[in-house]
């Protein structure tokens, strides 16, 4: 009889034990997911503030991409003894077997080449600009190419925009490649300003700019934006007017298209000021 009566009870834990196990699940993994947020944050967070994540450099040298520099927590740069300004990057120091870079202001549309001849599009491009003071490639984990291309964008710009522009890579029978559009600037000079345009959806883009090898903050990269628009029945789109300033010489610019989610971004109107 006693046995009896504990039957009922045995199978009430059992129940309970049952309707338990799914919380407990779910609770776990809410957990690995919270974790896997903070991990996505903190490494974001490391890129900006210019260090360089191994697995970051493991894909940099897949795709043949140098990957910045690694710095040490609180390292400054190195001063060059000889004063002059270094060129950070091999790209730039092949400038010097070209024209010469500018020491004047400068101002690049993609629709011509220093020379007056039209651009054709879509065409690769990377040290076309160099004696204006402007080299331009492109990086990418799926992409083959490593230089953008110059495109007719004319279904991307408002209306009454020069057409061509420059985009990222395009990899012929699957489009535009998404990924991150780099500026080179061998004259290292202490002003830039150009047109982005990339689709509204995306509430801020990420622009990221370097000085004597340490990521700009804030305060060094000014956006405006100057309108938005229907892009020719792809979406809304936003056009921004992006001003980097730096004492010290801007080494570069990287426009990340990669997202979540990946997205265009096109440029135009380089000004280069030394």
């Amino acid at each position: 009889m006693a046995e009896a009566r504990d039957r009922p009870r045995l199978s009430a834990r059992r129940r309970a034990r049952g309707r338990a196990r799914p919380l407990a699940v779910a609770a776990r993994g809410g957990a690995l997911l919270a974790l896997a947020l903070a991990g996505w944050s903190g490494a974001r967070g490391l890129r900006l503030a210019g260090f360089e994540l191994r697995a970051d450099a493991s894909r940099a040298a897949a795709v043949g991409e140098p990957a910045e520099p690694a710095r040490a927590a609180g390292a400054r740069p190195t001063p060059d003894p000889t004063g002059a300004r270094p060129a950070l990057d091999p790209r730039a120091a092949r400038a010097a077997d070209g024209p010469p870079v500018r020491a004047a202001p400068a101002t690049i549309v993609f629709d011509r080449v220093p020379d007056g001849a039209a651009t054709c599009a879509p065409c690769p491009v990377g040290d076309e600009w160099a004696g204006e003071g402007l080299l331009v490639s492109f990086r990418s984990w799926s992409a083959d190419s490593t230089r953008p291309v110059v495109l007719d964008g004319s279904d991307y710009l408002p209306a009454g925009r020069p057409a061509r522009v420059l985009g990222p890579a395009l990899r012929p029978g699957r489009g535009l490649e998404v990924g991150v559009i780099r500026l080179d600037f061998p004259g290292r000079p202490r002003r830039v300003s150009f047109s982005l345009f990339g689709p509204d959806l995306v509430r801020r883009f990420d622009v990221v700019a370097w000085s004597a090898g340490t990521a700009l903050n804030a305060s060094g990269v000014r956006r405006v934006v100057r309108g938005r628009y229907d892009a020719g029945g792809t979406g809304v789109f936003r056009e921004e007017r992006i001003t980097v300033i730096a004492d010290g010489g801007i080494d570069r610019v990287s426009l990340d298209g990669r997202g979540p989610p990946g997205h265009m971004l096109l440029v135009d109107d380089v000004e280069i000021v030394p």
